[in-house]
């Protein structure tokens, strides 16, 4: 926990964070996949919130949520993004699919293809801040400090840990 009392992640594997005052930096390394988590645990009645800004996106090869502290299992991870050959940014869960990787989501999947409208409802882009919202209950969506219409219901937990994943991007 920083000085002003946010929780900071830390490398699991391959990548760096660079700590500072305001902001920490996360860098990825392409040729890997990417894991970083919380330096702690949370119990399931607190709601925590952290987001990250996309500086550069590429494959949009990214993944934010929590994992259960308990199983500590990377597929049963709940949250946002895209992970494995997919470049649908979804809903992910245990309750969707039996990996992470594979993306059941069929809403969040339609937004993001041409409407009637031929207009895009919903995209991920360089210098976009999202972010995930925990309550006992869902799973929040943000964007650019907005609440989407985007949640995600969740398995009753212990406690948890927030999670960032960037695979191959």
């Amino acid at each position: 926990i920083d000085k002003n009392g946010s929780f900071r992640f830390m490398k699991m594997n391959y990548g760096e964070i660079i700590y500072n005052d305001d902001f920490d930096m996360i860098k990825s390394r392409k040729d890997h996949f990417n894991l970083f988590m919380a330096t702690r645990p949370f119990d399931s009645e607190n709601e925590t919130y952290f987001e990250l800004k996309i500086k550069q996106i590429g494959n949009k090869q990214v993944f934010i949520g929590f994992i259960d502290s308990e199983e500590k299992v990377i597929n049963k991870a709940f949250g946002f993004g895209c992970t494995g050959q997919s470049k649908i940014f979804c809903r992910r869960s245990a309750n969707l699919s039996k990996s992470i990787e594979v993306s059941n989501d069929k809403i969040m999947k339609k937004d993001q293809l041409l409407n009637e409208d031929k207009k895009i409802v919903f995209s991920i882009n360089n210098g976009d801040r999202i972010g995930c919202y925990y309550t006992e209950e869902f799973v929040y969506l943000i964007v650019n400090g907005i609440l989407t219409k985007y949640r995600l219901s969740h398995k009753s937990v212990n406690s948890y840990i927030p999670i960032i994943i960037i695979d191959h991007d």
